[in-house]
C-alpha cells in the first residue's frame, strides 16, 4: 500500500480563490492522508480555505483520510469536509484499507496544552534557567518524554518521576494530577488499539505527551 502522507499546512485565507489545478499524485498512489492542521485558524474564511483545499484533493481518484490538529480540531475539522464524497475524518477510530488497521487520533479542541506542563515544575521550567530559553526548554523537554516514557511503560511510578525530574515536595500533588491526566489519556489510546488487528498505523498530530 502506497501513502501521500503531510500535515501542517497551516492554511490561511487569502482574501482570493487558489488554483490548485496543478496538483498531482505520485505513481501508484493508493489514499491520501493528512495528520492535521490543514488550516492555522477556525474562522470562517479558514474553513472556507481549508474545504477548498480538502475538495481539491477529494477529486484526484483516491481516498482521502484526515486527522484534526490542534489548530483544526474535531468539531471544525469535520466541518471542513462535510459533503466531500471521497474524504472521511479519522479520529478516534479504527477503519480496514487493503489489509492494515489505520487508527486515527487527532485533537479534539483548539491549541490543546500537554497533560504534563514544563512550566508547573521549578526544576523543568526554561523562564528559570540562565542559558537559552530555547535551549533550555528543549533540553528540559527532552528529559520530560524519557521520564514519562518510563512511566507509561511501567519501568518507573510517580516517585520514580519526581526524581528523574527533580520535583520538590510541594510539587508533588500537581504532578499527581497532571500524571491522572496523562493516565486517562493512554487508556483511551489503548482501547482504541485494542480494536484494531496487526499490522496497525497510527495516524496522529498528537506528540507521544502532548507538547511539551
Amino acid at each position: 500500500m502506497r501513502l501521500l502522507v503531510f500535515g501542517d499546512t497551516h492554511l490561511k485565507p487569502s482574501g482570493k480563490s487558489l488554483s490548485y489545478e496543478q496538483l498531482e499524485l505520485p505513481p501508484n498512489t493508493d489514499c491520501i492522508v493528512t495528520v492535521g492542521d490543514v488550516v492555522h485558524r477556525t474562522t470562517s474564511e479558514s474553513i472556507a480555505a481549508g474545504k477548498e483545499f480538502m475538495s481539491s484533493l477529494d477529486d484526484l481518484g483516491v481516498p482521502v483520510y484526515t486527522v484534526p490538529g490542534n489548530h483544526d480540531p474535531f468539531p471544525d475539522h469535520r466541518s471542513m469536509v462535510d459533503g466531500l464524497p471521497s474524504t472521511e475524518v479519522l479520529h478516534d477510530t479504527v477503519i480496514e484499507l487493503q489489509g492494515v488497521d489505520l487508527v486515527g487520533w487527532g485533537c479534539g479542541q483548539f491549541d490543546a496544552e500537554p497533560e504534563v506542563k514544563c512550566r508547573a515544575f521549578e526544576s523543568l521550567d526554561p523562564r528559570n534557567k540562565s542559558e537559552g530559553r530555547r535551549h533550555a526548554a528543549d533540553r528540559n523537554a527532552a528529559r520530560l518524554e524519557d521520564a514519562l516514557y518510563d512511566y507509561i511503560t511501567d519501568e518507573i511510578g510517580e516517585n520514580g518521576v519526581a526524581h528523574e525530574l527533580d520535583i520538590s515536595k510541594t510539587e508533588r500533588k500537581v504532578l499527581a494530577d497532571q500524571l491522572a491526566e496523562l493516565d486517562q489519556v493512554f487508556d483511551q489510546l489503548d482501547r482504541l488499539l485494542e480494536r484494531a488487528s496487526s499490522p496497525t498505523l497510527l495516524l496522529t498530530h498528537v506528540p507521544p505527551y502532548g507538547r511539551v
